[in-house]
């Protein structure tokens, strides 16, 4: 129901219960609550709701909840409105709309109370639907002021939304807010020094002859700057600007998508921001140290690619397993490619193949092209497939991939000349 970065201050809270008294948490919150203490209140209502020190109770955790919510306090106001949203417990029972007024009366409060955490789950779920009618005006209102106060989330939203905004031509509202001119070199990343590293060995060709190693997917290469990633081009050089200053106030805080988000900005430039790949790779690997899974694979391209940072198979591998491993399909897609071309790890093209294949299953695109080259190439001794080769080229193109085109052109021009 709760992200880690909210959640995380009730641990604390109940870490620190622990301390005062050598009962249970839940026990010394019970007595607080019986006292008529709402911080007591909510924090043994948390208990109640995620079994810490009893059992789950969410009929006894929302009757707590709302008593405190009742006494005003916004963090209270703010779970009872998550608990109507996501129909938790006794909300249950309720109907669609019932629930619907129940979670807007709840995060309306906390958010004109000055939570910021209530502000932008307000305003995420007007931007999506979610449970509250769709109001766009009325979310950006609400993910604008939780940006001001500080929420991570809303500021990376914002950073979404300006870029979308340029990329329409179309500038800010009137009633915009205003950010401060801040610089990336302001954000606190620690400094992170290029490791002394030797590159592993890379093999270039497959038991069929034909060189495909340059050609297989492995994830987007750092390197290359994908059109797709700067929807805005120059357009709106001002209002990227501010875009950018969102980020970086995100990223700031250490929130791991932030990081990653520069990371992209760094690597394909942005605006007037031009492309840097040492800053690119210290913001990937800021957010890959912080687990968040859609770094490692461009961790693993920077170490693959020598961007930004020097050639390291073995770190290339390391982290495009990291992200396999994590359900990543992106990070399958690169497992392939190391095992293909032996990049980290002993060539093995039947694994490479196996790896390929299983990413494509899943939709991962740029692993049914490396599927499809594989195939086409006759990887592993199983001898040129155009079956199965176009069949994978094919389904790239069914899913919008339009490069994939060219490669089916190719193999049937290929398939034409050995005939």
């Amino acid at each position: 129901m709760f992200d880690d970065w909210y959640w995380g201050d009730f641990e604390e809270d109940i870490r620190t219960a622990e301390e005062r008294d050598k009962n249970s948490a839940a026990t010394y919150f019970l007595e607080q609550a019986s006292d008529g203490d709402p911080e007591g209140k909510f924090m043994y209502g948390l208990c109640c709701l995620y079994g810490v020190g009893s059992e789950i109770n969410a009929e006894e955790a929302l009757s707590w909840l709302t008593e405190a919510a009742e006494d005003g306090l916004s963090k209270a106001q703010f779970v009872i409105g998550n608990i109507y949203a996501t129909g938790a417990g006794p909300a249950g029972k309720l109907s669609e709309k019932e629930r619907a007024a129940e979670a807007k009366k709840w995060f309306l409060l906390a958010a004109e109370a000055g939570l910021a955490d209530a502000q932008w789950e307000l305003g995420f779920r007007l931007k999506c639907g979610d449970v509250l009618e769709k109001d766009d005006k009325e979310s950006l209102k609400w993910v604008r002021k939780a940006a001001e106060n500080g929420n991570p989330p809303a500021q990376r939203a914002l950073y979404f939304e300006y870029r979308l905004l340029a990329s329409l031509g179309r500038d800010l509202p009137d009633d915009d807010v205003s950010v401060e001119d801040i610089s990336v070199e302001n954000v606190s990343v620690e400094d992170i020094s290029d490791e002394s590293v030797s590159v592993g060995d890379v093999s270039d060709k497959n038991v069929s002859g034909k060189d495909i190693s340059g050609e297989i997917v492995s994830g987007k290469d750092v390197s290359e700057t994908d059109p797709d990633d700067d929807p805005a081009g120059d357009g709106k050089p001002e209002l990227l600007k501010k875009a950018v200053s969102w980020l970086e106030k995100s990223a700031s805080s250490g929130f791991p998508p932030a990081l990653k988000d520069l990371g992209d900005v760094y690597s394909n430039g942005l605006g007037k921001i031009a492309p840097d790949p040492k800053k690119a790779f210290r913001y990937y690997r800021k957010a890959a140290k912080r687990g968040f899974v859609p770094a490692y694979t461009k961790l693993a391209d920077c170490y693959m690619s020598g961007c930004g940072t020097r050639k390291n198979g073995s770190k290339a591998f390391e982290y495009f397993m990291k992200a396999a491993v994590e359900g990543d399909r992106d990070g399958d897609s690169g497992v392939a490619a190391c095992y293909y071309m032996g990049t980290g790890v002993q060539k093995n093209e039947t694994a490479a193949l196996v790896w390929a294949k299983s990413s494509a299953e899943d939709g991962n695109i740029r692993s049914m092209i490396t599927a499809g080259m594989f195939y086409e190439a006759g990887v592993a001794g199983m001898g040129t497939d155009y079956e199965k080769a176009g069949t994978y080229f094919r389904r790239a193109v069914r899913e919008g991939f339009e490069p994939a085109a060219k490669y089916l052109e190719n193999m049937k021009r290929s398939a034409r000349e050995k005939a």
